[in-house]
């Protein structure tokens, strides 16, 4: 998987991404911390597919916070951008 371009993303997502272990980390106003990340499954022959992870580290109830949906989402399409063979 090539490394996601971390400024792009933190260019138009409402909350601050950063990168720590391989996950892509943002905390909400609520005080709650998410992590994105992307597994490598593995697939007989040279096919590449991967598991999206999104992980609440802070294990709290979130309220309906849209500005989480932009960020993950931000988050898969620079994933893609980034893969464009995946």
């Amino acid at each position: 998987m090539n490394q996601l371009c971390i400024e792009r993303i933190n260019e138009y997502a409402p909350y601050k991404v950063e990168v720590e272990d391989g996950q892509y980390i943002f905390e909400t106003d609520h005080d709650i911390l998410y992590g994105v990340s992307f597994d490598e499954d593995s697939m007989p022959g040279s096919l590449k597919a991967y598991w999206f992870n999104l992980t609440n580290f802070t294990q709290k109830s979130s309220p309906r916070d849209l500005k989480i949906r932009t960020t993950v989402i931000l988050i898969i399409e620079e994933f893609f951008r980034s893969n464009p063979d995946i």
